[in-house]
């Protein structure tokens, strides 16, 4: 355990600096270009928060943001990082698996970088259910799916046709289909099927 521990410690260091993913950032100006004039704070939903690359995003946009994983080193990490930061007391660390977590609603914007792939199977029709529940009108959705040509077969894989059927009273705003030899963040070569979603809860 002490190993595996120190092994995640060098993981979020090393990755610590990566930036926010791409289709994040196009989100939060998707956002600022149709929020009202309310003045309350917009509140995220970041599954599988990990470093922090894609929370640090929003709580600098001065978002108030949750951040759920399993890891309890992702939590350790964060409370680190964002010890100093003005922006500490909007930042909310969920320690829990995606099917059991508990979180405040209704958000603002669902953000899931590489992460619901990772929920087993059988549990991710009711965390869909569960995502899709806690989004306010308009809110946005964005993330990855990974498709059933990928390599990694014990995750949940989804065709393109069921991963539309997920948006199902949703206005799709951003669709792209990749599919490469690549590898993984260990060095591992890795077939990927990969969907990157950006929509809009009607």
């Amino acid at each position: 355990m002490k190993k595996e521990k120190q092994s995640w410690k060098g993981y979020y260091e090393h990755h610590k600096a990566s930036p926010p993913h791409d289709n994040l950032i196009k989100t939060i100006a998707l956002y600022e270009t149709q929020k009202t004039t309310s003045t309350a704070t917009p509140l995220a939903l970041d599954l599988g928060c990990g470093t922090g690359r894609d929370s640090v995003a929003l709580l600098e946009k001065g978002w108030q943001v949750q951040g759920v994983d399993l890891n309890e080193q992702s939590g350790i990490f964060l409370e680190q990082r964002f010890k100093e930061a003005p922006y500490k007391n909007n930042f909310t660390f969920i320690q829990s698996s995606f099917e059991t977590a508990v979180w405040d609603g209704p958000v603002d914007l669902v953000n899931a970088s590489f992460a619901l792939p990772f929920c087993k199977p059988n549990a991710f029709p009711n965390l869909w259910k569960k995502i899709v529940t806690s989004m306010k009108p308009n809110a946005y959705f964005t993330g990855h799916f990974f498709g059933d040509r990928d390599d990694w077969k014990t995750l949940t894989l989804l065709s393109e046709e069921a991963v539309k059927l997920l948006f199902q009273g949703f206005n799709i705003l951003f669709w792209e289909e990749k599919e490469e030899e690549g590898s993984t963040v260990s060095g591992q070569a890795k077939h990927w099927h990969l969907f990157t979603v950006t929509a809009q809860k009607q």
